[in-house]
C-alpha cells in the first residue's frame, strides 16, 4: 500500500491538529486522540400566515456547530517512551497553544481571556518509496470553544478524557470550493 492513499478515511490514518487563535496561529498535533465527533444544525424559524394552517416554509436563522473529541491519558512518567509525547503528560493544559489551549477554556481563573481554536483533520499519506509526506488536510471546523470534559476511568482501563466543544463553521477543505463566512451585520455596522 505504499504510495497510495487509502479511499476510506479512518481512525487509523487520521491526524488532529488544533490551531492556536488571535495572535497565536501556530497549530499543535494532539496525539492520542481516540475519536472526534461533529454536528452541523441549521435552525430555522416556520413562516406563517393568516387563514392558513399550514406553514408556508421553513427558513434558516443561525447555524452552528457542536461536538467533542477524547484523549487518552498519560502522565509525564511516559515522556521518551511514547513517540511524539510531551514532557509533562497531556493534560488539558497541553491541548492547544497558550490562550486558546483547552485548559484555558476550562479554568475558572482565566477562562474569560481564552481565546477559540481551530480544528483541523488531515489524512496521513506515504510517497511510492514509503516515506510519509506532509498530511492532506480533508476537514476544519473553526473558531471552536470547549464547554465541557468528562473522564471515563474503568478497573481494567486507561483513563480517557473527553471533551465538548461548539464551534462556527465545518468546511470540507479537501475540495477546491472555499467556505466564505462572515457575520451580516459587519457591512452595516461600518456605514
Amino acid at each position: 500500500m505504499a504510495g497510495k492513499l487509502p479511499g476510506f478515511i479512518t481512525g487509523a490514518n487520521a491526524k488532529l491538529q488544533m490551531i492556536g487563535g488571535g495572535d497565536s496561529p501556530s497549530s499543535k498535533t494532539i496525539a492520542y486522540v481516540s475519536d472526534l465527533s461533529y454536528t452541523v444544525d441549521t435552525v430555522t424559524i416556520p413562516v406563517e400566515s393568516f387563514g392558513r394552517y399550514e406553514v408556508l416554509s421553513n427558513e434558516p436563522i443561525a447555524y452552528g456547530v457542536s461536538g467533542g473529541f477524547s484523549v487518552i491519558r498519560y502522565t509525564k512518567a511516559m515522556a521518551g517512551q511514547l513517540p511524539n509525547s510531551a514532557t509533562d503528560g497531556n493534560q488539558a493544559k497541553q491541548l492547544g497553544v497558550g490562550n486558546s489551549a483547552v485548559g484555558a477554556h476550562l479554568d475558572p481563573g482565566i477562562m474569560l481571556f481564552s481565546k477559540t481554536f481551530d480544528i483541523a483533520v488531515a489524512q496521513k499519506a506515504s510517497d511510492a518509496a514509503g516515506t510519509a509526506v506532509e498530511p492532506i488536510p480533508f476537514l476544519k471546523i473553526t473558531d471552536c470553544r470547549v464547554t465541557g470534559r468528562r473522564a471515563t476511568l474503568s478497573k481494567r482501563g486507561i483513563l480517557v478524557d473527553s471533551y465538548s466543544f461548539v464551534g462556527i463553521l465545518v468546511q470540507d477543505t479537501d475540495t477546491d470550493a472555499a467556505v466564505q463566512t462572515g457575520h451580516s451585520g459587519d457591512a452595516d455596522l461600518k456605514a
